[in-house]
């Protein structure tokens, strides 16, 4: 895929291909693959270089590869970008990951974030978490933003902001959730900005009557009690 994780991008060119692999494991064909720039107000659909030919059933289990022209200067200025995928059913990859018992939280948007390099007319890239972690393998590292120990910078956004990210997607008991979702919203835009949003109020947390989570559900023991 383009870009790595810590790859550095010249600001001199016009444009940057950023490019990828979708796959979707009901069988059902990729059919569409968008980027967003900014947060998922619009998106730039990708070319689909690859499309397989189904099975002898109908089905697909391969990836597809597709790239996207993006001008630099977009690039620098987002701050982070995301990439979906649809499927010819119309099924969309989310915005946020699903709690799940097996631990599968890897179906959501792919988001990038983007970088100035320090004291260099460059940007660089962070990708969620590293897949290679032996830089002993890289023949390529001159493209990479490296620290002065010639390590990477960064070993993913996911994994420096773990315990933010936990915070913002963990499962809440129904009387934890807050009652407007701005509190949760307020949590998710700072894994994209990692900036705290200031002077916003704090939600009110819901209280439920023990007799409404009793499983009474007679008009008296429904809804919410403040």
């Amino acid at each position: 895929w383009a870009p790595a994780h810590c790859e550095k991008a010249a600001l001199t060119g016009g444009s940057y291909t950023v490019g990828g692999y979708a796959y979707n494991g009901a069988g059902r064909p990729i059919h569409r693959v968008e980027v967003t720039l900014n947060d998922g107000h619009t998106w730039m659909p990708a070319k689909i270089h690859r499309f397989e030919k189904p099975s002898e059933f109908g089905m697909c289990y391969c990836w597809v590869h597709w790239t996207v022209d993006v001008p630099l200067q977009f690039l620098r200025g987002c701050g982070e970008f995301a990439v979906r995928a649809w499927d010819d059913s119309q099924n969309c990859q989310p915005e946020r990951p699903s709690w799940n018992l097996m631990g599968m939280m890897n179906n959501p948007w792919f988001r990038v974030k983007v970088h100035d390099v320090p004291g260099g007319s460059a940007i660089w890239f962070e990708h969620p978490t590293r897949v290679e972690p032996n830089l002993g393998h890289a023949w390529d590292k001159d493209r990479l933003h490296l620290t002065a120990e010639g390590q990477l910078v960064s070993p993913g956004w996911q994994e420096r902001l773990k315990a933010e990210y936990s915070e913002a997607y963990k499962p809440l008991p129904l009387q934890d959730q807050p009652l407007d979702g701005e509190e949760y919203n307020d949590k998710a835009r700072f894994l994209r900005s990692e900036n705290v949003k200031k002077g916003a109020p704090k939600a009110t947390t819901m209280e439920i009557s023990a007799e409404a989570m009793s499983g009474d559900g007679t008009i008296n023991n429904v809804g919410i009690k403040t």
